[in-house]
């Protein structure tokens, strides 16, 4: 994987709204049409802690925020729900966390819930595009604003 271009100006970074992550990224992702040597990987993310996942982007660690493509991951197979777990603990919906102590890395999980971007037809698969943001405040959040049919679910990573 290569890094970004640093002949970039000083101030200037990869930082996409939330529709152009969906049009423009997501969405040619499902589609096959995305090109892989593009600016936002495709990893296992929920395979790795949240703190080693910016070794796996083109994007500078010292952004604090990064990008990911990972296939939807259901914790049965026959289910719907997500399994969004790691080895040291989960990613929780935005809330309280009941158990566990919270972190600063915070994940917003943009998704297509329209029929035709579902992955059930030729050619496509069930992506998601992850933003990963490390917070220095953890309680801060973010509420992006998304087209008909886009969804977002923000969840925080906790530590069991």
């Amino acid at each position: 994987m290569s890094k970004l271009p640093e002949i970039l100006p000083p101030g200037y970074r990869f930082s996409p709204k939330d529709k152009e992550l969906i049009e423009l990224f997501l969405k040619p992702k499902i589609t096959g049409k995305y090109k892989e040597d593009g600016p936002i990987p495709e990893i296992g993310f929920y395979q790795h802690e949240p703190w080693d996942l910016p070794d796996f982007s083109p994007i500078p660690r010292k952004d604090q925020e990064w990008f990911f493509f990972t296939e939807q991951d259901l914790k049965r197979q026959n289910g719907t729900r997500k399994n969004r777990a790691t080895e040291a603990g989960y990613w929780k919906s935005t809330g309280r966390t009941p158990k566990g102590t919270g972190t600063c890395w915070v994940m917003h999980e943009y998704r297509i819930t329209l029929k035709e971007f579902d992955g059930a037809n030729p050619s496509q698969k069930t992506f998601v595009l992850c933003r990963l943001l490390e917070r220095e405040d953890s309680e801060s959040k973010s509420k992006p604003t998304l087209a008909p049919g886009d969804a977002v679910i923000s969840d925080k990573m906790q530590i069991e």
